[in-house]
Parts: C-alpha cells; structure tokens; sequence
C-alpha cells in the first residue's frame, strides 16, 4: 500500500504544480498523466477524483478556481470528495464556498506554511466557520514554535507588523 500511495503522490504532483489527491484505499496511478503544453488539468484532476472516488484535494485557490470554472465540470462526479487543503494564495469566500457546495468540501482548511518549515505551519479547522477560515491562517500546528519580532529583534505586541519566525 505504502508503494502505491507513492505513485499517487508522484502522479497528483505531476499533474499540476500545488495539486494533489488522496484516494481512501484506492491508489490513482493510472488516472493522470503527465501535464504537456495544453493539457487539461482540471479535467485530469476531476477524472481522477471521479475514477479512484477520492475523497481529499488539495491545491491553489487558482486550481479550484480553474476546476470550477472548466466547461465540462459539471459532468463530473465528485460526490466523493469532502476534505481538502486550499493553501498557496489568499482565498475569496465566495470562492470557498463555491468549492464547499458544488465540490462537497465542506470539511476544506486553509493551510499556510513555507517549503523551508515542512511546509505548513498553521492551518484553519474543520470546525471552523468559513468565513474565518479565509480570513486568518489558522492556528499554529503542534509541532512547531513561532513568533514576530520587529526590526530589533524583540517580539512585538499582537497586531503590530514585524517577521515570521517558525522553529
């Protein structure tokens, strides 16, 4: 099983930079195929949810966007899905709960994070309402350490600007 959730994970990034899927017991390894110039990924991706009856997605709010907006998408069965991670660019509400309702993600988070602190570091809540899931970051993940220090060094006070630090 570990092999194949592998080549899940080799074909979903192959499919489109930011993209991914996760089948519950099924391995998508023949669904997709590599992205050339003027390959449809949305149509990959929603083939390949519909085929191995995935139920998580993850990607760019660009990528649902596009999934959405395709001229074919509504012949697509995503009745499977339910979860995903949206995460890579600030997402509108309406566009969350577009993906919520016509992609049957109501349990999607907002995750934020950097490749250098593997790679998320904060993320909204499944319980969380949605329009608070697009307005913050979320919360801390559990295995990480941060603060915003100011220009000197020293920690700010919440609410004041200053940078990232993640350990």
């Amino acid at each position: 099983m570990r092999r194949q959730r592998r080549q899940l994970w080799h074909r979903a990034r192959r499919l489109a930079p930011g993209a991914g899927i996760a089948a519950r017991d099924h391995p998508v390894d023949e669904a997709c195929d590599d992205p050339r110039p003027g390959h449809d990924f949305e149509m990959a991706a929603d083939d390949a949810v519909e085929a191995e009856r995935c139920d998580v997605l993850y990607g760019v709010p660009t990528m649902f966007i596009a999934q959405l907006n395709h001229p074919e998408f509504s012949r697509f069965d995503l009745s499977s899905l339910r979860r995903g991670i949206m995460a890579g660019a600030p997402c509108p509400i309406e566009v969350m709960k577009e993906v919520a309702s016509a992609m049957h993600m109501s349990e999607i988070t907002i995750a934020y994070g950097m490749t250098e602190t593997s790679p998320v570091s904060f993320q909204s809540s499944r319980d969380d309402p949605l329009e608070l899931r697009v307005s913050t970051v979320g919360r801390i993940q559990p295995h990480l350490e941060v603060k915003i220090v100011g220009r000197d060094g020293q920690i700010v006070p919440r609410g004041e600007a200053g940078e990232l630090c993640t350990r």
